[in-house]
């Protein structure tokens, strides 16, 4: 399995691991339905790639992911993103080996671990009164989250 995927699961895995803490019905990739609220989905953002000195063909990567809050009312919402954000700057999140298995993944040991170097976060609004709004659209945050990943490639 390729890095950036890699990425993306091991940080659902993380959050998953701390639901305790978080309280969020569903922690996937895809946008839940109502009766999943509140729910964080994870998506692929942009990856910048800079030369560990001149003339070198190593890099080191730093990524950002977007993570996606879906709640039921605007305190959850709130309430929600403080967690995730808070829960994000203060621990290193590993990076697992994952291989795939029969309809699921298989996570295995940590190989490196990535680090918060950037973090912003907004409300989304649809420009529309809350009210003609759809549930699942109603109170929707957005965490931009960069992340170095600890690793010259």
């Amino acid at each position: 399995m390729e890095l950036t995927e890699r990425i993306i699961l091991s940080l659902i895995k993380f959050l998953e691991n701390n639901n305790d803490i978080l309280g969020a019905k569903s922690i996937n990739r895809i946008t839940p339905k109502e009766k999943d609220l509140p729910a964080i989905i994870i998506r692929e953002g942009t990856s910048s790639y800079r030369d560990i000195e001149i003339g070198s063909r190593l890099y080191k990567r730093q990524i950002t992911l977007y993570i996606e809050i879906f709640a039921n009312n605007d305190s959850e919402r709130l309430t929600l993103k403080d967690k995730v954000i808070s829960l994000l700057r203060k621990n290193s999140i590993p990076i697992y080996d994952i291989s795939a298995g029969e309809g699921e993944y298989v996570f295995g040991e940590p190989t490196d671990y990535m680090n918060v170097i950037d973090m912003t976060d907004y409300r989304i609004r649809l420009g529309e009164d809350l009210a003609n709004l759809d549930l699942i659209d109603r109170y929707r945050h957005l965490i931009n989250v960069t992340f170095d990943i600890g690793k010259i490639e």
